[in-house]
């Protein structure tokens, strides 16, 4: 009996045993999930040190860096369009012709004109001859009548003593007495200038003629030029982004006939605030993003910035190029422009989601060891969305923590995971 009870005593001792040693495995696998659960486990990476710069993201639309309309020169009905709408265009190639058969007769009449003008400058070139000889003679008329005018003048009163004594005649005395009068010299003077306002009337008349033929011929030139004008061709490279005509139907001039853009390379105009603008350099690389695109990036070039605000809106305009040479991008299209405004170069930053605000200030967490974290104040400067500038707080040689922040407070234990190794 005794020896049985001894063995009851010692299976329930052993059995006792065995949970109790299963009961403290228990326990102690507990208390290490305990330990372990308290690290938390976050992502981290060393200050950095180098360049931080500020951004600003504004919104414009595409349009070609060069727009050219063909205007016809004059109205005319279209006899032929040789592109469509989309067509890619080589300059000099053809793109419609007018009709010629009313600027052709046109340009007859205008020739015709131009040969009567030219015959009528031939013409007063003879007038002019022959009113030349007109005053020629006049002249030689005057040069004789003058000697015999002044003859008589001296030699009158002898003629009067030789008509007295009856040696000359009454009419050859008269015919003396006639010549050395003024009226004489009058009719000779008159004579004269008549046939030098001839001479000078002949040689404006040529004059005019000559003008008459230079105004017939401008519209010889004009009629001409128009008839080149039939026919009408690309001025550029591009594409035909426009057709305001039809074939048999009435071009005007008072619109374009068509519309040529040039695409190899883009233009974003957008405007900026006089905060911006003397923080923008003319030349500067720009980032360009087109959401049509699927967000796709794009280097471009800050061309242009006005000096001058716009009177209505007080806004700034700047035109951004941008290489187009697959011309994926098409004018009308929305881009997002990523403007640098602002450099540090050897600055201190650590990345934006690193950064809480508490208490109105900043605070980052940094490493310490054994696993624990310290909260530091900081003073920043530039924000741009990915990375902050720190201008007081951190030395540059500490490990921060940007993952996993908003689960710790300066109590924390953490597992830390390097991102940047």
């Amino acid at each position: 009996m005794k020896k049985k009870n001894y063995i009851i005593i010692s299976i329930a001792v052993i059995i006792v045993s065995l949970i109790g040693l299963r009961v403290y495995n228990k326990i102690k696998d507990s208390q290490i999930t305990v330990v372990e659960t308290n690290l938390i486990t976050v992502e981290g990476e060393a200050v950095r040190k180098g360049t931080v710069n500020d951004y600003a993201v504004l919104t414009g639309t595409i349009t070609a860096e060069q727009t050219v309309s063909i205007i016809p020169t004059v109205p005319a009905i279209v006899r032929k369009i040789n592109v469509e709408v989309g067509d890619e265009v080589k300059q000099g190639e053809l793109l419609f012709q007018l009709e010629t058969e009313d600027i052709q007769n046109q340009v007859t009449q205008a020739n015709a004109g131009l040969e009567q003008a030219q015959l009528g400058v031939l013409n007063a070139q003879e007038a002019a001859k022959q009113a030349q000889t007109g005053y020629d003679m006049a002249k030689a008329n005057y040069d004789l009548n003058f000697e015999k005018y002044e003859f008589s003048r001296e030699n009158l009163a002898k003629y009067d003593e030789l008509y007295k004594e009856g040696i000359i005649s009454e009419a050859e005395y008269k015919q003396t007495k006639l010549q050395a009068s003024e009226s004489t010299l009058e009719i000779l003077n008159k004579q004269l200038q008549q046939a030098e306002q001839s001479k000078n009337q002949a040689n404006l008349g040529i004059e005019n003629a000559k003008a008459m033929v230079k105004q017939a011929q401008a519209g010889y030139n004009t009629a001409s030029g128009t008839l080149e004008d039939t026919s009408y061709t690309a001025p550029i490279n591009g594409y035909v982004s426009s057709i305001n005509v039809v074939e048999s139907m009435f071009a005007s001039n008072a619109q374009p006939a068509m519309v040529i853009n040039y695409i190899d390379k883009v233009t974003v105009n957008v405007d900026i605030t006089e905060n911006m603008v003397n923080k923008l350099v003319k030349g500067q690389e720009v980032e360009v993003v087109i959401n049509s695109l699927g967000d796709k990036v794009f280097k471009g070039t800050l061309k242009t910035i006005s000096p001058a605000a716009d009177a209505r809106t007080l806004l700034y305009s700047i035109t951004v190029e941008v290489d187009n040479k697959n011309h994926e991008i098409k004018p009308g299209m929305f881009a997002n422009v990523k403007l640098r405004t602002e450099e540090k170069k050897d600055a201190l930053y650590v990345k934006g989601e690193a950064v809480f605000f508490q208490e109105g200030k900043n605070f980052i967490f940094v490493e310490k060891e054994n696993n624990a974290i310290e909260r530091r104040e900081l003073e920043v400067g530039i924000d741009n969305g990915e990375y902050i500038e720190i201008l007081k707080g951190l030395t540059g040689g500490e490990i921060y923590i940007y993952k996993g922040v908003g689960f710790l407070d300066e109590d924390s234990l953490i597992t830390m995971v390097r991102g940047d190794q």
